[in-house]
């Protein structure tokens, strides 16, 4: 009866259920229409939720078709209905399928956690979500100060972080404690990787160089990494008038990212 209530014409998508055996149950029993029925056991459950991710990790279109296909042939229509009808049909295995999502730029995010993440931390910097644009200049400023001495400690220590290997090729050497640690293993692994095997996903993706924009033996500049993996030592300082209305926020350091 709830289902029908709550639901009256399709059965979620998702439900999270932290793997509660008696939620599971209880779901199950109200919204039958669910992949899992298809199966004798969790095994083949298992078995069959790998397979999608390995379709989740297609790079390419051949690589795409040729998992679905496995899919298609090895486990029960029914359940394979399922999976198309909800995760593929309709342009929805663009939003996960990595050939798709390797195309546009999003620095590695594939979900909106992390922007509301970093939107929660802006909060707790400024201490509210609401006042005037010159109150939040000035608590951006503190924080700016702050985070840049904490900088110029952490930078004469942070090369020991790094490794050995990266530290010592000449195509990252002058990246170390210029960029981020993510972006400093993205790009060492480009370096390694043959121009006949780069498909120029980190370069889409991650707008950082991939192997074809790499010259062996040279070293890679900071000014070839994009702003967003750049850890800057010191950040531009927010001009704001008391009375300002956004149209008037400068940076005092046109520029500086």
């Amino acid at each position: 009866m709830t289902g029908q209530i709550v639901f009256p014409v399709e059965s979620p998508a998702v439900v999270i259920t932290d793997a509660d055996k008696a939620l599971m149950a209880a779901l199950s029993d109200l919204f039958p229409t669910n992949c899992r029925k298809y199966f004798d056991c969790f095994a083949a459950l298992d078995e069959f939720m790998n397979y999608i991710k390995g379709i989740a990790s297609s790079m390419d279109v051949s690589e795409q078709e040729r998992d679905l296909a496995a899919l298609q042939d090895r486990f029960p229509h029914e359940a394979v209905d399922y999976f198309l009808n909800q995760w593929w049909k309709e342009g929805q295995c663009e939003r996960w399928v990595e050939y798709h999502t390797s195309r546009h730029a999003n620095f590695g995010m594939n979900t909106t956690s992390r922007v509301l993440g970093s939107n929660g931390a802006m909060k707790r910097a400024l201490g509210t979500s609401s006042g005037t644009l010159y109150a939040a200049g000035q608590i951006n400023n503190r924080s700016g100060a702050e985070r840049s001495a904490q900088h110029s400690i952490i930078s004469s220590t942070e090369n020991l972080f790094v490794r050995v290997d990266i530290r010592n090729k000449i195509e990252t050497s002058m990246l170390c404690t210029r960029i981020s640690r993510s972006a400093l293993e993205l790009v060492y692994t480009e370096v390694a990787c043959t121009t006949d095997k780069c498909n120029c996903a980190v370069r889409t993706r991650y707008l950082l160089p991939c192997a074809h924009q790499i010259q062996l033996g040279v070293p890679i500049e900071v000014a070839q990494i994009h702003p967003r993996w750049r850890v800057q030592a010191i950040l531009p300082v927010l001009d704001v008038a008391k009375q300002a209305g956004w149209q008037t926020i400068q940076f005092n350091q046109p520029g500086v990212y």
